[in-house]
């Protein structure tokens, strides 16, 4: 993540640099096969008719729902909630909107964990896996996490 507001450091250059992008898009090759299968496993629906086959001995995978039929209920969803909020989303990473927080990173972050969503949602959750990132954000200095959104919204 682009964490410096300074152009001296070169990280800007970085990450268009043809090396950089090899080496994080091997990093992502390696990991993403099988993370990928946990999420569209997680995301399969029972079916009903090879469920009753297995009880018969018999084994129906023909049946299962398709990988793509899968993605397709998972990113209309997807979209359709996002939809919902994408006038809250708007209006928070906006750049102008975020200048009005150097004067008082404490308060960007507190609008962080109120005001956007995916993140105040993230943080009210209870689940164990959950918690290694709640601890860390909630750790982070507000200056820190400021300074990360305002240098990815330039950078997009």
């Amino acid at each position: 993540m682009i964490r410096s507001t300074s152009d001296k450091l070169g990280e800007y250059d970085l990450v268009r640099h043809p090396d950089h992008i090899t080496n994080v898009w091997g990093e992502i090759e390696m990991s993403i096969p099988k993370y990928w299968q946990k999420f569209v496993d997680g995301e399969r629906r029972p079916n009903p008719i090879a469920e009753l086959a297995a009880k018969f001995g018999k084994n129906v995978t023909s049946l299962a729902e398709p990988e793509g039929k899968i993605l397709a209920r998972i990113f209309e969803d997807a979209v359709a909630s996002y939809q919902k909020e994408a006038v809250k989303y708007r209006r928070f990473f906006d750049l102008e909107a975020l200048e009005e927080y150097q004067d008082d990173p404490n308060a960007f972050k507190q609008a962080l964990a109120r005001d956007v969503p995916v993140i105040a949602n993230t943080l009210r959750q209870r689940r164990a896996e959950l918690k290694e990132w709640q601890t860390h954000f909630r750790a982070t200095r507000p200056k820190d996490l400021l300074e990360v959104y305002s240098n990815v919204l330039e950078f997009a």
